[in-house]
């Protein structure tokens, strides 16, 4: 299992009731009711009866990041499509979040010394659990930055800008790592 990905393994029915021509899985988010299909395999492999217990592996891609989906494999033969045996979850890994959006720099009252407030929404695709900001603050356009860590729980805070070209720019990380500036 990856970010985007999830590997399925499973073995056909004992008993197919004529010759399995391919296999139909189907993908659906957990709490959520729509359903997609996949043909995963049409091959001379599911028709190898003589292997009964043969474990078949399918990687399902294009999957989101860090969702819970539940997967229903089917048997498809002559007379159409067979029953799930059940349902299997599986959850997608973290990734690295996108960009936080809408950020806003607001002056404080007057006689504040340069003093602001830096505020945003957190990402679009937070893709996991959001850990922590990076913000980083290039001085008066020095080569150096200033970069401060800053608690996920919060999406605004006080700084002290030197001079009006002073450059903002924040990040947010998951356990996959940070993710764009």
């Amino acid at each position: 299992t990856s970010a985007r990905s999830v590997q399925l393994s499973f073995m056909l029915p004992l008993d197919s009731n004529g010759v399995i021509t391919r296999v139909q899985i189907n993908v659906q988010v957990a709490g959520k009711g729509v359903s997609t299909a996949f043909v995963a395999i049409d091959n001379s492999a599911l028709q190898q009866r003589s292997q009964p217990n043969k474990t078949h592996v399918v990687l399902l891609t294009d999957l989101a990041p860090y969702t819970d989906y539940q997967l229903a494999i089917r048997a498809v033969n002559g007379a159409g499509i067979g029953s799930s045996a059940g349902t299997v979850a599986a959850t997608t890994a973290e990734d690295v979040p996108s960009a936080p959006r809408n950020l806003v720099l607001q002056s404080q009252a007057n006689g504040s010394n340069g003093q602001v407030e830096l505020s945003w929404h957190i990402p679009a695709e937070a893709n996991g659990i959001l850990l922590e900001y990076e913000l980083a603050i290039r001085m008066d356009n020095a080569s150096m930055t200033n970069n401060t860590t800053l608690p996920a729980n919060i999406t605004a805070t006080q700084l002290t800008m030197t001079a009006e070209d002073d450059l903002v720019q924040l990040r947010a990380k998951t356990i996959a790592g940070w993710g764009p500036w």
